[in-house]
Order: C-alpha cells, then structure tokens, then sequence
C-alpha cells in the first residue's frame, strides 16, 4: 500500500478544525482521509470537537451529519477522544455503543477508529471485527504482543515516540501512522519510517 495522506481535522491550516469547510477543503486538496474528533454530549449525539468544553459550543457538527456529508468520499479516520471525566468502564461502553450503533448503519463506509484508549479499542473490535482499530500512543508508552492482538495499525506523534514501539509494530506487521506532520523535515521523518499513513494540517507539504 502507498503512503496516504491524512487531513488533520480537515484543512486546519486554513479552515477552523473540525468543521465542515475544512472538510470539504481536505477533499478538494485530494486527501486519502480525514482525522477528526468526537464527544458524546449530553444529548446523546456524537458531536465533532476537539477540545473538553463541546457542551458550552453550539451548532456543532454531528458525526451522522459527516457520514452523509464527507465520509462517503474518502477514508475516514474517527479519532475517539474521552472526557476527563468520563474515565469509568461503563462510560466507555456508553460511548462507544453510541458509536458502534452509528457506524453500523453505515457499515458501507471505510472507517479506521483511532484512540489514545486501548481498552475502547479492544471493546469496538469485540463488537464488530471488520472494524480497523488504530492505537494512538502517548510518548512514552509501549505494548505487548497480546494487547496489539486488536490493533490494526499503530499511531505515533511526530515530535517524540517511544521506538520500542514503533519496533513492535514494524514486528506485528501492523501499519503505521505519525502525527501531526507540518514540516518538511517531519515529514521526511516519517517517510524515513515508512510510515503508512502521515497526518498533517496541511496535507499540501505531503508529496506521495
């Protein structure tokens, strides 16, 4: 598989993250995917927003909004984000059920999840096993063999990452991704990895 391109909460380079001009933009630039990010709110609706503060924001854009809006048209990398809060087993399956349920009606589409949680990961592989579950990494943080079992590929910060992870990952013949790539030299730095996927807010500096 070739290198792909990834947008970083769309064409936040130029558009406010996470909203839909910056999604369309990331696919007029010709990406492979789009990196976003979603909450459940109080509501019950995945909404699309980075930050902890989503209950305080309005007229958000919905997740089901973006699978009739943009994801038909690329691969879509849905990043999970937890809120401080909500660190309990049963918030988990609250909502990655809410997820699951929404993906499932549209289970034509080409999803990879990604999350910094590897327990939401190993419960959204448990419930559906097409699923392509990707394990973001904090800087420090490595992996077992028997904990990568439900990953398909790994995901790396640019800036810093932890090489026995990465080593394993190459080990497992899992795919690899680094973020957020928005320099030149980062980019090359992760081309020198041979990573598969690069996410950048800028997707123009990547040159497959």
């Amino acid at each position: 598989m070739h290198m792909r391109k990834v947008a970083h909460r769309g064409h936040a380079r130029k558009f406010p993250e996470n909203s839909k001009a910056a999604f369309r933009a990331a696919l007029e630039l010709t990406c492979d995917a789009i990196e976003l990010d979603i909450h459940l709110n109080a509501a019950g609706e995945l909404i699309i927003y980075h930050d902890y503060d989503f209950e305080a924001q309005h007229k958000l854009y919905t997740l089901k909004e973006y699978l009739v809006d943009i994801a038909p048209y690329t691969e879509s990398l849905i990043e999970i984000k937890a809120h401080p809060e909500h660190r309990t087993h049963v918030e988990i399956k609250q909502t990655c059920d809410a997820l699951d349920d929404l993906l499932t009606k549209h289970n034509h589409l080409n999803f990879r999840l990604l999350c910094f949680q590897h327990e939401w990961l190993k419960y959204l592989k448990e419930k559906n096993s097409a699923y392509n579950c990707v394990k973001n990494f904090y800087e420090t943080e490595t992996i077992n063999e028997n904990e990568a079992s439900c990953l398909d590929a790994f995901s790396f910060n640019i800036k810093e990452y932890q090489t026995s992870a990465l080593e394993l990952g190459r080990k497992l013949n899992k795919q690899l991704m680094f973020w957020t790539c928005n320099t030149k030299k980062q980019i090359a730095e992760a081309v020198a990895q041979k990573a598969d996927y690069i996410m950048s807010d800028d997707i123009r500096l990547i040159s497959c």
